[in-house]
């Protein structure tokens, strides 16, 4: 996958954005989004980058914008057909790249060739992983939508059940809260950011129907939930946290 990079900031731009907004881009847990990166990961980088210059052969960030739609999805099927054929387009970049030959992509159907165009578009290899992503970059976004799922306020994806009917924190806003389950005001202070996002992963132990659901959160409910954990250990605390990342 293309690293994130931007530096400073590229921070301040995340910082700011809202819960799943546009600077984090689409939706990661999208089928059409994994698709796309799973055939950018294993068919263009190693020879192009997106946002990084010119590789072995052409950046791809503004491709889509470069080149009509209906030209890319023949190019990627057969690039040197086009060459052969001597379209103008096609013939320049070859020359341009030292006669660098691309693989012919015939077996991908017209349906994975527009979803990864459409991820070009969407400037998918730029989107962060949410997966990778340190609460400490939250936004008031981010943690109300947690505490939103936490209580309820919100459904999560898979149907399960929300967190406060098992578990309480010190969180005078996230209402009336159960005790079956331990308190988990401290957790984020205890396991760290990298160690909560593994384990919320998975659900507390087996249920209907979200042990049943091919995930149990999914990364932005992840992300919203340790972002709230974070704030409420940061709120009753006074020690450093996320020491653990």
């Amino acid at each position: 996958m293309h690293r994130w990079s931007g530096g400073i900031l590229a921070i301040v731009i995340v910082a700011a954005a809202s819960f799943a907004g546009p600077a984090r881009g689409a939706d990661p847990d999208a089928a059409g989004s994994k698709e796309a990166k799973r055939i950018f990961t294993q068919r263009c980088t190693a020879c192009h980058t997106f946002g990084k210059g010119a590789k072995v052969c052409a950046d791809l960030k503004g491709v889509t914008e470069r080149r009509d739609r209906a030209w890319l999805i023949k190019f990627i099927r057969s690039a040197q057909s086009l060459v052969d054929a001597g379209d103008p387009t096609a013939t320049a970049l070859y020359e341009e790249y030292k006669r660098m030959r691309m693989p012919d992509w015939n077996d991908l159907s017209d349906e994975q060739i527009g979803t990864l165009l459409d991820w070009f578009a969407a400037n998918g290899p730029e989107h962060i992983d949410l997966d990778n992503l340190s609460a400490d970059l939250a936004t008031p976004g981010d943690i109300d939508a947690g505490r939103a799922l936490f209580a309820g306020a919100t459904r999560l994806t898979s149907g399960g059940i929300a967190c406060k009917n098992c578990h309480n924190v010190s969180d005078g806003r996230a209402g009336t809260a159960g005790s079956l389950g331990p308190d988990l005001t401290g957790t984020y202070t205890r396991y760290g950011d990298r160690a909560l996002g593994a384990f919320l992963k998975r659900p507390c132990f087996r249920r209907a129907p979200d042990s049943a659901a091919n995930e149990y959160l999914t990364a932005q409910e992840i992300f919203a939930l340790k972002s709230y954990l974070r704030r409420v250990a940061l709120d009753t605390s006074s020690h450093p946290i996320g020491a653990k990342r």
